[in-house]
């Protein structure tokens, strides 16, 4: 069964968007992917924002955006109808000098708010995250000597974040919090274990998934190949209608060998991704790269990028199997999305 969270078919609650796609318009984004700051209090060791290990290009470090830009871009958001704000790196967002600020606005203006976060600050910030749509901390262990190994930081953050989560759990409010995984040499023979203790900590789903890596290389398959079976063990163990256990390890690294990618890309203009370095690009995966930028908004408000000439002629022209990396992370939302777009689609009244 798919799940709502991480369903690829949510485009077919928007039919304004289809139809305007249908039309060839270029809409509004549903989504606004928003950086705060590049600034972290710890260093994971798989951070693809500070290296180019694993195919993204670097951020800009220690770069904070000036709150009145920011106020500025979500009341461009408001107004140009965007439904959903998500909150992410290179750097953790509850770092924001103006964090709480940012969180009150988003919701006065009608914003959904999703928060990718380390989970460092959650015990100050707990009173004004309950009442948002998720939460997902990155833990990637489920002890505090793999966590401080992953995370380059102490031991002692490991237990002063599940402080965190925990005393966001108990406020019991709407968001659903969930906790990321990403499977590594440090942490692959604990994945099952992970599904245990995150089930007792009282969230509400875990999320495994595996770096973007070279799919030839046996030692990357032999780890996805641990850590799928142990996902996939401790969702037949763990899960419940409370506790969910998402296993896209595999998912993932399928995703890489699908080279071939579909020549339009409604993804571009549903979503969009805006950096700290104060430009706009088509999404993460093509984030801080020359093929990827959209445009600036230094100058200008977001709503005057989006709307303005350039950024159409740049989408008209724009040719993912030309211009963006194979191991595209939309690949089948996109793929969903253009059969929705499809004129006359064959054999639709055959659905058994």
């Amino acid at each position: 069964m798919i799940s709502d969270e991480y369903s690829p078919y949510k485009i077919v609650h928007h039919q304004d968007r289809l139809d305007m796609l249908r039309q060839g318009r270029q809409p509004p984004p549903l989504q606004m992917h928003l950086e705060l700051t590049s600034h972290c209090n710890q260093n994971c060791i798989y951070c693809c924002f500070r290296s180019q290990a694993h195919g993204f290009h670097t951020a800009p470090l220690n770069v904070t955006v000036p709150t009145a830009k920011i106020l500025e871009t979500l009341a461009s958001a408001r107004d140009l109808g965007v439904k959903a704000l998500q909150l992410a790196g290179p750097g953790e967002p509850t770092l924001h000098q103006d964090f709480r600020t940012i969180i009150t606005t988003a919701k006065e203006y009608g914003l959904e708010i999703g928060l990718i976060t380390n989970g460092s600050m959650l015990r100050r910030h707990s009173d004004i995250l309950s009442d948002i749509a998720w939460v997902r901390v990155s833990m990637d262990a489920a002890n505090a000597a793999a966590h401080a190994k992953i995370h380059s930081c102490g031991e002692h953050v490991f237990g002063e974040i599940v402080a965190g989560i925990q005393e966001l759990v108990a406020r019991k409010g709407p968001a659903i919090v969930g906790v990321a995984w990403l499977v590594l040499q440090e942490n692959v023979d604990s994945v099952y274990e992970g599904c245990r203790f995150y089930r007792q900590l009282g969230v509400n789903n875990i999320r495994y998934s595996s770096l973007v890596a070279d799919v030839d290389d046996p030692s990357y398959r032999e780890l996805c190949r641990q850590g799928h079976a142990q996902a996939k063990q401790g969702k037949t163990d763990f899960e419940t209608e409370d506790f969910l256990v998402f296993n896209s390890i595999e998912t993932r690294a399928n995703m890489i060998q699908e080279a071939l990618l579909d020549e339009f890309c409604p993804f571009k203009e549903l979503s969009c991704h805006v950096a700290v370095d104060q430009n706009v690009y088509m999404c993460c995966t093509n984030a801080y790269s020359a093929a990827g930028k959209v445009g600036t908004i230094q100058d200008k408000t977001f709503a005057q990028l989006w709307n303005s000439p350039e950024k159409q002629r740049l989408f008209s022209r724009h040719s993912p199997r030309r211009m963006c990396p194979s191991s595209c992370w939309f690949k089948e939302k996109n793929a969903f999305i253009n059969y929705c777009l499809k004129s006359n689609p064959q054999h639709v009244n055959f659905i058994g």
